[in-house]
């Protein structure tokens, strides 16, 4: 790869993470300031605060891996050092993947209505499954790292320029890449995937009733509805794309792909992902607009200061002439 390609690469990943920091460090620290104030969250606001802050730290891992690979500094060549980044950013990569994973099983399960009696018991305790699913979902995902960045030597990483030369490294490899990944990928995507299915299942079907049994000349107001729909649709999609790019990014050995557009799909999914939860929460979105209004406000009111300070110096001139 040409030098202006790879800095083109690098740059457009460093804007990637930089965004994605702002945008995750604005979901932590919202829930954080509404825990402080009244020393209470809603689980799906626990969920989502954990989310945010395990993106938070997956995202400086990878920032700091492109600022080694750009300036060449080889901070954690020796195995120990290695080892300890690895098991960190898998901790944060797995932890924000189950979270995602919970954080949709939530929603799922808080909009439909149940009948089984393990669901209804399971809705009723959601308050207090959410503390220990906190807790599990970090012990498990440092441990299954653990397991990884102990055993495995090296890996196919672009981001470290590394390459496995013999075909026994690369069973080595795979030995204890396919169960951890697995566990850390696999398993949230199809869980997300079936839990996406049967809330837009769900909301089809309460969609269709509500037309059925309309009376009057007044339309449903369904935006809501299909607004959700829309947003389970892309985060559909952006859980795909990052399940392929982090295939393609661990298993392809050989280079047979363009692992740099990979990356790039690995870094912008914290971001468009939390971006979408961001637009499809009431208060997230409350918020953010209000600091948008404010930051308007405070842009018109300088505009307004600089032309009276324009306008002054003409008058000021003008006397003098």
């Amino acid at each position: 790869m040409s030098v202006s390609k790879a800095l083109i690469f690098e740059g457009v990943g460093c804007v990637e993470v930089l965004a994605g920091l702002v945008v995750n460090t604005f979901i932590t620290a919202i829930n954080l300031r509404d825990w402080w104030t009244s020393r209470k969250l809603k689980p799906y606001d626990k969920i989502m605060a954990n989310l945010g802050f395990s993106r938070v730290f997956l995202l400086i891992c990878f920032f700091l891996r492109i600022v080694n690979r750009i300036s060449k500094l080889n901070v954690y060549s020796s195995p120990a050092q290695r080892c300890a980044f690895r098991t960190a950013q898998l901790l944060f990569d797995f932890a924000s993947l189950w979270f995602a994973m919970w954080l949709c099983l939530l929603y799922f399960v808080k909009v439909t209505m149940f009948k089984n009696h393990f669901f209804v018991w399971v809705k009723l305790r959601i308050p207090q499954l959410v503390p220990p699913v906190v807790i599990i979902t970090y012990v498990a995902s440092f441990i299954f790292g653990f397991i990884y960045a102990f055993s495995v030597g090296e890996t196919s990483d672009v981001m470290d320029g590394v390459n496995l030369p013999t075909n026994r490294s690369v069973y080595k490899e795979l030995s204890y890449m396919i169960p951890l990944y697995f566990i850390g990928h696999v398993l949230p995507f199809i869980c997300v995937s079936i839990s996406t299915s049967l809330l837009i299942q769900t909301i089809g079907h309460h969609i269709r009733h509500v037309k059925a049994n309309i009376t009057g000349f007044k339309r449903p107001r369904l935006d809501a509805h299909l607004s959700a729909i829309r947003s389970a649709v892309l985060l559909e999609f952006m859980t795909i794309s990052n399940l392929l790019a982090t295939f393609i990014f661990h298993f392809d050995f050989y280079g047979y792909f363009e692992a740099n557009v990979s990356v790039l799909f690995l870094v912008s999914y914290p971001l468009f992902h939390s971006l979408v939860i961001v637009t499809g929460n009431v208060k997230l979105k409350r918020v953010l607009w209000g600091i948008v209004d404010c930051v308007k406000g405070k842009l018109a009111i300088e505009r307004c200061l600089i032309s009276q300070h324009i306008e002054s110096k003409r008058e000021t001139n003008a006397q003098q002439k």
